[in-house]
């Protein structure tokens, strides 16, 4: 689904082939009147995003708003968590928010999935033992950001 990211929006795009990913910052997005979805500028930072002032200048390449996953940064009053949000039309016709705490070996932890199909909600915590707060988080953010609003 082709949305408008806000400049500042943090994303992650992801290789699916490898499993590996690239964090950055939405600089501009608009809307490609020719495809009919919304384009971006995004800066890059690595695997990460920096604190601060990063280490490296970011480098900026453009994409397609689909191919890029809404992120926010890790909350440390939730243990260091983050929430990633996408969407997954090949497989399952929906979108998820995901809890993840940065490692590539266990992510993600957890997930709630909106369906498409049928609109329901569902949380899965994949059999992790996680604590109530970092669940409760989850959950309210899923509540709040899914479905997508028109």
């Amino acid at each position: 689904m082709s949305r408008y990211l806000k400049p500042g929006t943090l994303v992650r795009c992801v290789n699916h082939s490898d499993d590996t990913w690239e964090d950055g910052v939405v600089v501009h997005c608009w809307l490609e009147d020719q495809l009919g979805i919304f384009d971006c500028y995004v800066a890059f930072f690595g695997s990460a995003i920096p604190e601060g002032k990063p280490p490296e200048k970011p480098y900026v390449l453009r994409y397609a708003s689909p191919s890029l996953t809404e992120i926010e940064p890790a909350a440390t009053s939730k243990g260091g968590y983050e929430l990633v949000m996408g969407s997954d039309v090949a497989d399952r016709d929906g979108m998820y928010l995901e809890l993840n705490d940065g490692s590539m070996e266990t992510m993600p932890l957890a997930e709630v999935f909106y369906s498409d199909i049928d609109g329901s909600m569902t949380a899965s915590t994949f059999g992790n033992s996680l604590p109530l707060d970092a669940l409760e988080w989850m959950i309210t953010e899923a509540k709040r950001r899914l479905p997508p609003k028109k």
